[in-house]
């Protein structure tokens, strides 16, 4: 993938830990409104140091293993995350919403807003160079409803990751402004 001078490639070291986030829609503070949906689903974060222009979603998703032996080898799978990290929300009436509002104050700050965003934290390989990461979000129907596979979501990234071991213990600081702050289980678990 080729970068833009507008939407510049995320630069890391190796084993830095980074922030995937997304918006919830309501998958998550509105659940009503998707009443045949299990629930917010789950993400599938695979990364490589070898992207290819052929890879399709089939070749890589519950293909790559996070031994990285899975497939054509090229990659591996680097976190399953639940889409609803537990602490995002969008502004809403939704008792989900409100609740976690009360739950997981913060202060409006770009580009989020008054709402606070889902993320999944993954730990980056110790490897240098470009490293592109694949995002899939599969969220399944209800058993015993629509008789359907799940709606599957996509998204893609370059991180250039430069030379420098970052692989201290992590440890989590309570109270942090949570426009910034990891997950503190994500974070901890490894």
């Amino acid at each position: 993938m080729q970068s833009n001078e507008m939407l510049p490639r995320l630069q890391a070291r190796p084993g830095d830990i980074i922030a995937l986030q997304h918006q919830e829609n309501g998958h998550v503070t509105l659940p009503e409104t998707s009443p045949h949906k299990e629930h917010g689903g789950t993400i599938f974060i695979y990364g490589t140091r070898v992207p290819s222009e052929d890879d399709i979603l089939l070749s890589i998703h519950r293909v790559w293993n996070a031994e990285g032996t899975g497939g054509d080898r090229r990659g591996s799978l680097l976190a399953v995350r639940s889409f609803d990290d537990g602490q995002c929300y969008q502004i809403n009436n939704g008792q989900i919403s409100i609740d976690r509002q009360d739950a997981f104050r913060k202060d409006p700050a770009d580009p989020q807003g008054a709402d606070l965003w889902c993320q999944s934290d993954i730990r980056l390989p110790n490897k240098c160079g470009v490293y592109t990461l694949y995002w899939v979000w599969e969220w399944p129907f209800k058993p015993g409803g629509i008789e359907r596979p799940a709606d599957i979501y996509t998204s893609c990234m370059d991180v250039e990751i430069l030379p420098g071991i970052q692989q201290g213990k992590v440890s989590y600081v309570d109270g942090q402004d949570l426009n910034w702050a990891g997950v503190k289980e994500q974070m901890l678990a490894g």
